[in-house]
């Protein structure tokens, strides 16, 4: 089960970061159809749940498996 959540979690950097990089480029996109105010917000949001989840993905990695925590 561990090396399953070590999988899962070994690919949540990349995922995030493509998330966010898709949601700059939506930005862009809108940027003449939608405030700017409200754009920054988002992004801002966005931000802010992006940036858990990568703290979460490198301790986890940091920590590693289970194997290497036992040896």
């Amino acid at each position: 089960m561990l090396e399953q959540v070590h999988r899962s979690l070994s690919h949540l950097l990349t995922a995030q970061l493509v998330f966010y990089v898709a949601a700059l480029i939506l930005a862009y996109v809108v940027r003449a159809a939608v405030p700017r105010a409200n754009t920054a917000a988002w992004l801002f949001m966005l931000f802010a749940v992006v940036m858990p989840g990568l703290f979460r993905s490198g301790v986890f990695v940091r920590v590693g498996t289970y194997d290497e925590i036992k040896n």
